[in-house]
């Protein structure tokens, strides 16, 4: 194998043992336990017997990324897998809620989905029972019949849709998790409702007040009511202003979340006192829903009012819709809170990585739970979905973040390097004695490794782990390396070109039968334009690789002339003319000197060489003078140039007739 290609390969092999080097591997010994046919579980595959109770780093559930990373450092092996055991069930905590809320939502969607196939079959039902009761003079009998075989057929549609969504209310009310995860979802809704409710109300008391006199019993009855009714308003608003800005597991947030019931039970008895009739206590949302579904396919079955029908069905579709998009909003906060303990959970990972602990099963775990799963079915809730991601802290507004610092890492790093290039070409071109090729290539590669620069450097800020991206670069070269032997050995030799320079652009050369001058060098190929005007490239491998004549890689050049003579002319006399010429040439140099000798005998001549130095940029003119001053000077002299004589002799064989 050529040596440039084992320079190469050797090349390869080096960088991906620096490469897959920068990654660490750790190995951990077998316990005796791992050789019983007993499942392991989690921890098990982590650590004997991790205590997450013992953990400190987790009283503060939003505790910085910075201030948990130097909390972790002096923490021991075992300490550290205590830590990461807690946050783990921190972490699993909240993707249970994750997923449980996500049920819920499918649930919720088969549910208003059979609410609008029934409001459907009611307009159905509706549409059918006006073309039956107004016919036109020209419609049949039939067809009369047919409108009211339709609308029985969509009242049938609708009530079977109304069992669905009973049946998806049911499951949600009987399903205790369903139930839990939803109800915060129809308490805020409803929360929103009855807010709205009140404040409606209140302004119209304090409208109908206006109208009494201020000595009349009803206006101190109705300023009684308005007074009662904006203290509960205010008390609820201040409660659940308190009990949002609040996190789940702050001591204070159980006492909190009580006092924002009782002002709510208070709010809806100022609301009952004020309009004249109590509320409906005791029973959930989920309940009423499906007692308000009995009640609608229970109107269907006899002589229905479907305007009236049609319309509680709209009605409660939207507050359906309201409700899922509450949830939906919920599981969007829940993910971001989930990013929060997989940064945390990954900066004790780090640590405990760096102190040789194993950290495998984690970090399958998260890459496991990582990601959204987003049904495009549901177009008013992937609307609410997007929008809730883009504005929370942990989705939208990290990531606008970091593409902010990701930019301006680039934006400051590139044209550091653009100008620490130009710097370096101006310092290269004042030191002089640095080859052309190799300063263009060291320019070129300062300015272009300022991208890769600034791009490793703006990933490292931004926390993304360098490792796995190295160790696929190094595999990706080894693998190129074996793929592409025959360019990946042209770049060296293409390399090795630039940094010996056995010759310039510029420099007439004479490689691989090819004479001319050299136009261009890259790290692949050589190009030369041939004195015929041809265009040659070559592959720098077979340039390495073969003899490098350059004629003009020196200040001086040789001129080498030859002449024939014939025997009988004097030979002095041709020495004298070849000195005189050289001498009165004013380009000839004197040291070297020229030097003139007989050079050999041939079979009819005498050869006579002229050896002379000039400079190798007027190489080629000189020599041509100095052809037509020996001319002139031979000529003057009467001696001629002798030239070979060929004599053939041969005979023609006279045609005969075959006959003969």
């Amino acid at each position: 194998m050529p040596k440039v290609r084992i320079l190469s390969l050797l090349f390869a092999a080096i960088l991906v043992v620096w490469l897959g080097g920068m990654s660490p591997v750790h190995s951990q010994p077998m316990s005796a336990s791992s050789e019983s046919n007993t499942e392991p579980t989690f921890f098990q595959t982590v650590v004997d017997h991790p205590k997450p109770a013992a953990a400190t780093t987790t009283d503060n559930s939003s505790i910085p990324v910075d201030e948990l990373k130097l909390l972790v450092k002096p923490l021991t092996l075992e300490e550290l897998q205590n830590e990461a055991a807690a946050w783990f069930f921190l972490l699993k905590q909240k993707v249970q809620a994750i997923s449980e809320t996500e049920i819920a939502i499918k649930h919720r969607n088969r549910k208003i989905q059979a609410m609008e196939e029934a409001a459907n079959a009611v307009q159905n039902a509706q549409e059918a029972a006006s073309a039956a009761a107004q016919p036109s003079k020209s419609e049949e009998y039939s067809q009369i019949e047919q409108a009211k075989e339709q609308r029985k057929q969509s009242i049938r549609q609708a009530q079977q849709a109304l069992q669905r969504a009973k049946k998806a209310a049911v499951n949600i009310q009987s399903d205790y998790s369903l139930r839990a995860t939803v109800e915060q979802a129809e308490i805020e809704t409803q929360d929103k409702k009855t807010l709205q409710q009140a404040k409606e109300i209140l302004d119209k008391l304090e409208q109908e007040r206006d109208k009494k006199e201020p000595n009349q019993s009803k206006y101190k009855k109705i300023a009684k009511k308005i007074e009662t009714l904006q203290t509960a308003i205010a008390d609820f608003e201040t409660a659940r202003d308190k009990e949002q800005t609040m996190e789940p597991d702050a001591p204070d947030y159980i006492e909190v979340s009580q006092n924002l019931a009782i002002t709510r039970e208070n709010l809806q008895a100022a609301i009952a006192d004020a309009v004249g009739f109590p509320g409906i206590a005791g029973a959930t949302f989920e309940q009423q829903s499906i007692s308000e579904l009995e009640a609608i396919a229970q109107s269907l079955q006899s002589d229905p009012n479907l305007e009236k029908i049609r319309s509680k069905l709209t009605n409660a579709i939207a507050t359906e819709t309201e409700i899922k998009n509450q949830l939906v909003k919920d599981v969007t906060e829940l993910q971001g809170e989930r990013t929060l303990h997989i940064d945390r959970l990954q900066t004790i990972l780090d640590e405990i990585d760096k102190k040789g602990g194993l950290i495998a099963p984690y970090q399958k775990y998260i890459q496991a739970i990582r990601g959204t799963e987003i049904d495009v079915r549901d177009t008013s809730g992937l609307g609410v979905r997007l929008m809730g991601w883009w504005q929370s802290e942990q989705g939208g507004r990290r990531w606008r973040n970091n593409i902010v610092i990701f930019t301006g890492i680039l934006a400051i790093v590139t044209p550091f390097f653009q100008i620490l290039g130009w710097l370096l070409q101006q310092i290269l071109q004042r030191v002089g004695n640095t080859p052309l090729l190799l300063r263009q290539f060291l320019v070129v590669s300062v300015k272009r490794s300022g991208i890769l620069v600034g791009l490793l450097l703006a990933l490292a800020v931004l926390q993304v782990n360098l490792g796995p991206i190295l160790a696929l670069l190094g595999g990706a070269s080894f693998i190129l390396a074996f793929a592409l032997q025959t360019n990946i050995s042209n770049f060296a030799s293409g390399f090795l070109l630039i940094l010996y320079q056995p010759f310039r652009i510029g420099d007439e050369v004479q490689l691989l039968d090819i004479w001319g001058e050299v136009e261009a060098v890259t790290l692949a190929t050589t190009r030369i334009r041939g004195f015929n005007g041809e265009a040659f490239t070559i592959p720098n491998e077979r340039v390495w690789q073969n003899v490098i004549q350059n004629n003009t890689g020196t200040r001086s050049r040789r001129i080498y002339i030859r002449i024939q003579v014939d025997y009988y002319e004097n030979l002095a006399e041709v020495e004298r003319i070849f000195r005189e010429t050289v001498r009165s040439h004013p380009f000839i140099f004197d040291n070297p000197p020229p030097y003139i000798l007989p050079w050999e005998y041939t079979n009819s001549t005498i050869c006579v060489g002229l050896c002379a130095w000039t400079d190798t940029q007027k190489f080629w003119d000189v020599r041509r003078e100095l052809f037509e001053m020996i001319q002139n000077g031979l000529a003057n002299a009467n001696i001629a140039i002798a030239y070979p004589t060929e004599i053939r002799i041969g005979y023609q064989q006279a045609k005969t007739d075959a006959s003969t």
